[in-house]
């Protein structure tokens, strides 16, 4: 008599199969969590760069309007900078608004008539377009500055080809002067 040996296991090629099928299904898991992360990273750094805006043009406009269009100042800037200052009607005192493209020096920062200086951007972002930071509209048949426009970018982030971990937002604004 003969004795039948039951057959259990897998063969190579069922196993080649699953194994090729887990393959494919990890490539696709792993491809969907670098995209996310990705695109997490560039969402945190425009996250940063608007609300980084936003606190310099707030800054900007809240000095701006303590002061009238007769006491305004422009321009004071030396090579890639860009800078004016305003006396404001509160204290009489003045205040220079800067924005620097210096390498050692990239900032846009405010300087009170004591000399204290507080930056107004961080060290995490790059100021960019201070050529153009700052405009003037006059009343007519005057010298008075009735609105000052604003202008300049920032960006974060790894700027070499092929990388997706950079942001870049430009910013303007009106500042309309009481006088």
């Amino acid at each position: 008599m003969r004795s039948k040996k039951s057959k259990s296991g897998f063969t190579l090629i069922e196993i080649l199969v699953v194994f090729g099928l887990l393959s494919v299904i990890l490539a696709t898991v792993a491809d969907i969590l670098i995209s996310t992360f990705k695109a997490n990273s560039r969402v945190q750094l425009t996250t940063r760069l608007v609300s980084e805006g936003n606190f310099v043009m707030g800054e900007i406009r809240k000095n701006v309007l303590r002061t009238d269009g007769r006491n305004i100042s422009y321009p004071i800037g030396i090579g890639d900078s860009s800078s004016f200052y305003f006396v404001s009607m509160d204290d009489n005192k003045k205040t220079t608004i800067t924005c620097s493209e210096v390498v050692d020096n990239n900032k846009i920062a405010s300087e009170s008539a004591s000399g204290d200086i507080f930056d107004l951007t961080s060290g995490q972002v790059r100021v960019s377009g201070c050529t153009t930071f700052v405009s003037f509209d006059t009343l007519p048949y005057s010298s008075d500055v009735s609105n000052i426009n604003i202008n300049f970018t920032l960006s974060a982030g790894n700027n070499e080809a092929g990388d997706e971990n950079f942001a870049s937002k430009e910013f303007k604004s009106k500042v309309v002067i009481r006088n």
